[in-house]
This record gives structure tokens, sequence and C-alpha cells, in this order.
């Protein structure tokens, strides 16, 4: 893929896969709603897609359309982002997220590309929790206002989290911001995270970055205790392992 198209994958990524026990695993599914937007010259979509996530007693698993899985496992230390396109996955120990060096491994040609990109991706982010609240769907909720900036654009957010639901939140957390885990300022992103006190039900994002604004909408829709299907925390057979492995990049 070329350099130009391979940063608008990564660009639409990020900013669009949103920011989500007993002897049964938690199944949240949550549908994701995409407003159309041009950047560099080139126009994305508008779109929708279902993202599944699947949280166990050391395990968890994250499905964002049929392109991108993340796999935590907490046995295991690792955490596997699997690209189904190019059919590669990589593992990064769980204490390296958010750290680019050894996130990206030996893979010199990749940290080039994305080392001039760094600066202006550093993400601060703040959460103000409010008093607000409001029932969407079965579950009572409270609204949480967050704001992202990064030196090439900013997001604001609003979310509405509900403490109803019992499952082990910061796994939770981890899981479904780990596609963000590339860029500097992630780990000051997963504590200020923390201030949102349950499961966001609700996410709606309007982001500005590089001339275009993208807005979004993410909504879970259900959530059971279940049976997971066999094997759902292992890595798909015949993937090859890569120095890295997203949602637009090849693994070597």
């Amino acid at each position: 893929m070329k350099l130009k198209g391979w940063v608008i994958a990564v660009m639409a990524t990020l900013l669009l896969v949103g920011p989500a026990l007993v002897s049964a695993d938690t199944m949240i599914k949550q549908v994701n709603e995409r407003g159309a937007f041009e950047m560099m010259g080139q126009k994305v979509p508008a779109g929708s897609d279902t993202s599944t996530v699947w949280l166990g007693k050391d395990r968890a698993r994250t499905d964002n359309g049929d392109t991108a899985t993340v796999i935590m496992r907490m046995d295991k230390n690792a955490v596997y982002m699997i690209d189904h396109k190019h059919k590669a996955y990589t593992e990064i120990a769980l204490e390296d997220l958010g750290d680019f060096d050894k996130m990206m491994g030996d893979n010199e040609e990749a940290k080039k590309m994305m080392q001039g990109m760094m600066a202006m991706m550093k993400m601060t982010v703040t959460v103000t929790p409010t008093e607000e609240t409001q029932k969407i769907d079965k579950w009572n909720c409270k609204k949480y206002d967050v704001k992202v900036a990064m030196g090439m654009g900013s997001s604001d957010m609003v979310i509405w989290a509900t403490d109803e639901v019992k499952l082990d939140y910061d796994m939770f957390m981890n899981l479904t911001n780990s596609f963000k885990a590339i860029m500097p300022g992630y780990d000051q992103m997963i504590e200020e995270m923390k201030k949102i006190k349950g499961l966001p039900i609700k996410t709606l994002n309007t982001t500005k970055m590089m001339g275009a604004e993208a807005t979004s909408v993410m909504q879970v829709i259900d959530i059971k205790e279940m049976d997971p299907p066999a094997g759902i925390y292992e890595l798909p057979e015949g993937y090859q392992k890569s120095d890295i492995a997203m949602p637009g990049m090849g693994g070597k």
C-alpha cells in the first residue's frame, strides 16, 4: 500500500474506532454509525459496522467489523492485534502497550514512516463527569464529556455510561482502546478514562483532523452472559506473525 493510502487507513481507524465475571463470559454487542468525510483528497463514505466484545476471567476479545480483532490474554501477558485482510497478527506484551519502540519491534521501515507523525499524534485526554443522567434502552446512564487534543486535530465526545453491568471495566477499557496504543499519550488516556464509572452505553464523537470532520455514534445494543464459541480467545489458524498488524497495514 502506498504511504498516502496507508496513512488514511490509520487515520480512519483512529477517527472512527471508537473507544467498551462468573462461569459464563460476558458478550457485548455494539453498533457504530459513521458519517462520511474527506481527507487528503480521498472520500471516506458513511458506513455502519457491528463490533462484539467478549470478556472472560483472564481473557478478552473484540472484533471491529470483519477487518480487525484484538485478543487480550492476561494468562499469557499478551495482546494479539489481528489484521484479517492480510492474515497477520502482532503479539505485544501487556506492559508494552503504549510504548511505540517496543510495539514496533525491529520493523525499522514502519518506525520511519510513523516517526514524523508521532509528535502530531500525541494525545491529551480530559474527562469531565457531569450530574446529567439519562435512561438509554434499559440502562440508567451518567453523562461524561471527553475532550481529546492532538497536534493534528481534536475530538469531542459525549459518553453515556452505566454502572449497572457487572464486568471488569479496566479490562474493557484497555481492550477497546488497544488500537490507539501506538499513539503517544496512550497511558495518560487510559488513566483519564478510568474517571468514567461503568460501561459506555452510547458514545457520540466529533473529530476534526487534517481539515476533515468526522462524526460517529456507537451504542451498545446487547449484553449477555453466555458460553463463548470454542477457540474464540485463540489465534486463527494460518495467520502469520508480523512486527505490526493493524487494519490497512500488512505484515512482513
